[in-house]
């Protein structure tokens, strides 16, 4: 399903974002796979887009030319990924999508034809993702000491920002408060922490 202004609608996606490098996406997603697993069969999912200047935010991959993307299937061969640790928590496939910055929305479609079910529930660590597809849920973590900046228009999309600072303990209860139904993600606010208690 799209919105009027072309965004694909995906309730069965889960998207956590966050502020640079280890500010805690891939301990939430970890979470939540664990949390979830024994419950429903989980699909782990990591998109990684590559434009000019944005190569300090990224791990060692390889470049990806302009106008491609490459979809990966996790095989586990290295559990120092993070998509094998997806695995190793729980979701019964995962992949990692390389693309250029222009070709996320047309990698993720491809991405979503080839799922072995619709319904199943991804949890995904991206940003850029969002620009194109709406989520069930997006899931914003600021680390209070990153320098990378936000705009306003990033963190008004987000359903919920956890603001985090030296510890992470704040995204377990997070984990906590998430759920996923028949008809895709949802959020109870009531067992969230407040901003403030993660400083």
């Amino acid at each position: 399903m799209r919105t009027n202004n072309h965004l694909l609608i995906d309730p069965h996606l889960l998207i956590i974002g966050g502020s640079g490098r280890n500010v805690g996406k891939t301990t939430l997603a970890l979470s939540i796979i664990r949390k979830i697993s024994p419950l429903t069969s989980v699909i782990g999912l990591k998109v990684s887009t590559f434009k000019t200047g944005d190569e300090k935010f990224h791990g060692n991959h390889s470049p990806i030319p302009v106008d491609s993307y490459r979809i990966n299937i996790e095989t586990g061969v290295n559990p120092l990924k993070d998509t094998a640790k997806m695995l190793s928590a729980g979701a019964q496939m995962s992949y990692f999508i390389e693309s250029a910055d222009n070709m996320v929305n047309t990698a993720y479609n491809d991405f979503r034809a080839s799922c072995s079910s619709l319904d199943y529930p991804i949890v995904c660590e991206s940003q850029s993702l969002r620009k194109y597809v709406k989520p069930g849920l997006f899931i914003l973590i600021i680390d209070r000491l990153n320098s990378k900046k936000f705009s306003e228009d990033i963190i008004n999309l987000a359903d919920y920002v956890c603001y985090t600072a030296k510890s992470l303990d704040c995204l377990e209860k997070l984990a906590e408060s998430i759920n996923h139904t028949p008809i895709g993600w949802s959020l109870n606010n009531k067992l969230l922490l407040s901003p403030d208690e993660a400083l």
